[in-house]
């Protein structure tokens, strides 16, 4: 967690009555937090326009990548495989960084967006990646040492958005107040829109597939079957 000062709290959920570790190298707000898949870094990044690698276990900072864009970032997103970590927010570019031995290494950037990108998630086998904006739309990138490539632009003002664990579908909503399912390499819808009671910030899938949660800004909470949509 954080606060708007820019420090970070790590918990122990293991302890019995776990303390908060701080941890202090932001000079202001953080917007965004994500762990590496093995848990062996943590990535922080806000509004001081800085990206920082923590060392989660003994709350050390390992790594500072200053002035890693030029406005406020607001989403991070590392890759299964832990070698690559996204990055965006409000100057509406995506820059895709090498993780090697603790450290970034910049690879490439792309922008398809006109306004601030809110969010962003790598597919199961890390060949896409898809960003999410407040212009509403998302767009679907295939990642490769070549380079990037759109492969399909959809509609719906986004907040979140989330690969199934197999790769074959993508969850999206946001500020219009719909859930949307799609095929992820066709972007043909899997279910039809459902529409939320309020703007849809969270969302998720079971492990298996079967089931997919979502919440919204009012606090209401759904799991719907994702054969069905129901």
């Amino acid at each position: 967690s954080s606060n708007d000062s820019g420090e970070l709290f790590l918990w122990d959920l293991g302890a019995d009555n776990p303390a908060p570790l701080g941890l202090v190298g932001h000079s202001g707000e953080v917007n965004a937090l994500a762990f590496s898949p093995d848990g062996q870094l943590l990535a922080s990044a806000g509004r001081d326009l800085g990206i920082l690698l923590w060392d989660p276990v003994v709350g050390g900072l390992v790594y500072a990548e200053e002035n890693a864009h030029i406005a406020n970032i607001l989403t991070l997103a590392f890759s299964r495989d832990g070698q690559w970590l996204a990055s965006s927010g409000e100057d509406r570019e995506i820059t895709l960084w090498a993780v090697f031995d603790a450290a970034l290494f910049p690879f490439d950037t792309f922008s398809a967006h006109t306004n601030f990108v809110r969010a962003l998630a790598f597919s199961p086998d890390d060949h896409m990646v898809v960003s999410g904006s407040v212009d509403q739309l998302a767009a679907v990138w295939q990642v490769d040492y070549a380079g990037y490539g759109v492969l399909d632009v959809l509609g719906g003002a986004l907040r979140r958005v989330v690969f199934s664990q197999d790769g074959t579908m993508l969850a999206y909503g946001g500020q219009d107040n719909g859930l949307y399912v799609v095929d992820a390499a066709e972007a043909t819808d899997v279910i039809a829109p459902i529409r939320a009671p309020a703007a849809v910030f969270a969302a998720d899938f079971s492990r298996d597939d079967r089931m997919l949660g979502f919440g919204d800004l009012k606090g209401n909470l759904q799991v719907i079957a994702t054969q069905t949509g129901r």
